[in-house]
C-alpha cells in the first residue's frame, strides 16, 4: 500500500482510493471513520482512546470522510462538508488536552476531494508509549490496538510497554557504544588518519522499535547529502552494512572521514582531519559549523529514505584528553560521549536544536557554555 511508503503531507486523494479499490478493511494501522469526533466530552474522550491507541501500538492512520460496511470495508468517500482549518485546530487542540505524555510527531492533513475534504491523521508509533487518555484530572485510562481495534490494557501489558520504551533506547545507546569501540579499534569501513575523531550517529528511533529496512538504492544518484563530516567525497558504494562514502584529500595511505548508511536507517559519519593530535587547541567553529551543515545534509537523507520520526542524535570525540578552546582548562579525558538529542521534526532550525551538544563540549573546557551562539542563533566568534 503507498500510503505506509509516503510521508503524510505527500498522501494524496488516490492513495485514499487505492485502499478503497483494494478493499482494505480496518485493520492494525488504519481505521476509516464517517465523520469527525463530535464536541461531548465522551467524544473527546473516545477521540483520545482511538489517537493514544495508535501511539501504543504500530502506529498507523486515522481517516476521517470514508464510509465502512460492517466488516470494516470501505466502501467510498464520505467527504466532510466542514471548514477545514477550523476542525483541524480542533482536533489538534484535543489531541493535547486528553492525550499524556503529548505524542511526538502526530501530523494531521487536509485531502481535497472534488469540492469537499477528508482530514487524515497520521500518529506514529511512539518512542515514549504509554501514552494515557484522561478521563478526569485523576483518572486515565491505557488503550492499544490489534488488528481488531482498540482495547484497554491491562496492569501487566501497561508495565510491558514502559520496559519495552526503556529497551528500545538501551538499544540505541548500544548501537552508539558498540560503533565507538570500532572506531577505537580502527575497525572501519574505511581506514582513517591517526588523529582524533569526531563521531556523529544519527538513528531513527524506528529502527529500534521495529522492522525498519530502507531503500539504499536512492543514495547514488542523491551523494549532494551523502558527504561525510567535512565535505567532500573521493568515492562511494554499497558494502555490507548499506552504504559508504568518503574522502581523502592529496591521494593519502589514510583517509579523512566516511559516511556509513545502515540498511534500517541510521547514519554514521566519522571525521578525522579536523581536529589534529599535534595541535592542542580545538578548532571549535570549524567543529561547530560542519556539524551544523552536516545535520542539515543527513535531515535530507533521512527525508529521502523515508525513516520516520523522531530520530536521536549523538556527538563524541575520541582521544581528545589534553585540548582546550581558547585558552581553556585542558579537557580531563580521553572520550567525550556527549548525551543524545531526540530530533522530533524535519523543519527545524539545526544550528539552535543541537547548540545543547555544543555546550557540553565547552563545559568540558570549563566554559559554561558555546560562546557562539547570540540571542540563541549561532555567530561565530
Amino acid at each position: 500500500m503507498k500510503i505506509f511508503n509516503k510521508s503524510p503531507q505527500s498522501i494524496q486523494e488516490e492513495d485514499i482510493q487505492e485502499l478503497i479499490d483494494g478493499k482494505v478493511i480496518e485493520n492494525k494501522r488504519i481505521e476509516y471513520k464517517k465523520e469527525l469526533p463530535g464536541q461531548g466530552d465522551k467524544d473527546k474522550v473516545e477521540f483520545g482512546r482511538d489517537v493514544s491507541s495508535f501511539a501504543n501500538a504500530s502506529g498507523g492512520y486515522i481517516i476521517y470522510g470514508v464510509e465502512t460496511n460492517d466488516s470494516g470495508e470501505p466502501v467510498g468517500f464520505s467527504p466532510l462538508q466542514v471548514n477545514v482549518d477550523q476542525e483541524i485546530l480542533r482536533l489538534e487542540s484535543m489531541i493535547r488536552s486528553k492525550i499524556e505524555p503529548r505524542i511526538p510527531g502526530v501530523t494531521t492533513v487536509p485531502i481535497n476531494v472534488e469540492k469537499d475534504v477528508l482530514i487524515v491523521i497520521y500518529i506514529p508509533n511512539s518512542w515514549i508509549s504509554p501514552h494515557a487518555t484522561k478521563l478526569t484530572n485523576e483518572r486515565f485510562e491505557i488503550y492499544s490496538r490489534t488488528s481488531n481495534g482498540k482495547y484497554p490494557l491491562d496492569y501487566n501489558e501497561i508495565r510491558s510497554t514502559f520496559v519495552a520504551s526503556e529497551r528500545t533506547f538501551d538499544r540505541i545507546r548500544g548501537f552508539r557504544t558498540s560503533r565507538i569501540g570500532n572506531v577505537i579499534a580502527n575497525e572501519m569501513p574505511i581506514t582513517l588518519e591517526d588523529n582524533p575523531k569526531i563521531i556523529l550517529h544519527s538513528v531513527p528511533i524506528s529502527a529500534y522499535s521495529s522492522s525498519n529496512v530502507v531503500d539504499l538504492s536512492l543514495l547514488p544518484e542523491n551523494s549532494v547529502y551523502l558527504e561525510p563530516i567535512g565535505g567532500g567525497i573521493s568515492d562511494l558504494r554499497y558494502n555490507f552494512d548499506g552504504y559508504v562514502t568518503y574522502y581523502n584529500n592529496s591521494n593519502k595511505v589514510c583517509n579523512d572521514s566516511y559516511l556509513q548508511v545502515f540498511r534500517d536507517g541510521s547514519i554514521e559519519s566519522v571525521n578525522a582531519s579536523i581536529i589534529k593530535k599535534d595541535k592542542q587547541n580545538f578548532r571549535i567553529n570549524t567543529i561547530e559549523r560542519e556539524l551544523i551543515s552536516t545535520v542539515q545534509r543527513y535531515i535530507e537523507i533521512h527525508k529521502l529514505l523515508q525513516t520516520e520520526l523522531p530520530f536521536v542524535l549523538m556527538v563524541s570525540l575520541i582521544n581528545v584528553k589534553g585540548f582546550t578552546i581558547k585558552d581553556s582548562s585542558p579537557i580531563e579525558r580521553d572520550f567525550l560521549i556527549v548525551p543524545e538529542i531526540i530530533v522530533e521534526s524535519f523543519d527545524i532550525d539545526i544550528s539552535q536544536t543541537i547548540k545543547p551538544i555544543f555546550d557540553t563540549i565547552w563545559n568540558a573546557t570549563g566554559w559554561a557554555y558555546s560562546a557562539n551562539y547570540e540571542s540563541g542563533r549561532w555567530i561565530p566568534s
